[in-house]
């Protein structure tokens, strides 16, 4: 289950908000940020799987994924720790949910092999 938004110290004018998820897999973390969000980071960690994985983030609460396009789709290559800086960042207006799986076709629901954590900055 994800471990959502914890505060970074901030000075008040820029609110960063980590949220973070232990084992992404098949099954939907979902809403990890409690709401709508806009995200400027992520650290996407593939590096103890020796296979190709597909990140899958969707601007929704609750994800179907056999009928549910994701809105964004992020290749991690095989034994690889992938950082994705977005200057302007991504909005997410509903709430933003993720999944990860071993094959890139939408409704794929194959777990990878080894799952591993991933970690978003979002204001």
């Amino acid at each position: 289950m994800a471990q959502k938004l914890t505060t970074t110290p901030n000075d008040g004018d820029y609110q960063d908000v980590i949220a973070s998820e232990a084992e992404v897999g098949t099954t939907t973390t979902e809403d990890m940020f409690d709401g709508a969000q806009t995200v400027y980071g992520m650290m996407l960690d593939n590096s103890s799987n020796a296979q190709v994985v597909y990140y899958r983030l969707y601007d929704l609460l609750d994800v179907t994924p056999a009928s549910d396009v994701p809105d964004i789709k992020i290749r991690v290559a095989a034994s690889t720790l992938t950082t994705i800086f977005v200057a302007d960042g991504i909005s997410f207006s509903t709430g933003m949910s993720l999944r990860c799986t071993s094959a890139s076709d939408d409704s794929d629901t194959t777990d990878p092999t080894a799952v591993g954590p991933a970690y978003f900055v979002g204001s």
